[in-house]
Parts: C-alpha cells; structure tokens; sequence
C-alpha cells in the first residue's frame, strides 16, 4: 500500500470500476473517508491495484503529516505577468 496526503494505491481482490466510491477505514484510528476509484490496473505478475482519491480533504486520516502541495509544487513565478487573453487555454493544477 502507497499512502498520499489526498489518498492511496491498495490492492483489493474485488474488481472496482474507475469513478466507483468506496469507504476506507483506518483499523488503527477507526476513522472513516469516501474514496473514488480513479483507476485500476492489472498486471500479468500482480493484479488488483486500485488507485484511490478522498473525495474530501482528510487531514491526519493516515496518522501522519504530509508535505502542502502548494509548497512543495509550486512553479516560480515569472518576471512579468503575460497578457490575459494568452492565459485563456492554460490550466494549473
């Protein structure tokens, strides 16, 4: 199992569909969160690997800090600002 600030990868033996929500419970907490499946993969050596989003922020749901993703992604800005309109079709993330 990988753990992530807004989720995690498992392995299940249940088949699950991306989009699918699922309930996560950490035994060792017994806190609870709704996931969404945002795909699954199956490999010819390991199968059932499901990667997982919270579909709300769970702060200290795995008992453990995270790095923010705003500090730890975060793009330099630059020198001058570009016009408005050439900013139009760009997304940030």
């Amino acid at each position: 199992m990988l753990v992530f600030g807004n989720g995690a990868v498992i392995r299940l033996n249940s088949g699950v569909t991306a989009g699918q929500l699922l309930f996560l419970t950490n035994e060792k907490t017994k806190k609870e969160v709704v996931c969404q499946v945002v795909k699954s993969k199956n490999y010819s050596s390991a199968s059932g690997y499901v990667e997982l989003e919270f579909t709300e922020p769970a702060v200290g749901f795995w008992g453990m800090r995270f790095p923010s993703t705003a500090l730890c992604c975060r793009q330099p800005r630059p020198a001058a600002l570009p016009n408005p309109l050439a900013l139009q079709n760009r997304f940030s993330l």
